[in-house]
């Protein structure tokens, strides 16, 4: 099943946040679900500084 064809109001975005580049704008974001990635990651301090920068205040 397509997520994207169900829910086509919702834009799902499936990175990589180590490798890929993400292409959105700064605080665009209403809702980020992520699941037991930050004790995985090399540097989490980046990934949390994208958190902050993609996510609306």
């Amino acid at each position: 099943m397509d997520i994207n064809k169900k829910l086509s109001y919702i834009n799902f975005v499936k990175a990589n946040i180590e490798k890929d580049i993400l292409n959105i704008k700064n605080e665009s974001i209403d809702i980020l679900f992520t699941l037991a990635v930050i004790e995985h990651l090399s540097n989490p301090k980046l990934y949390l500084l994208e958190i902050k920068r993609i996510l609306k205040p």
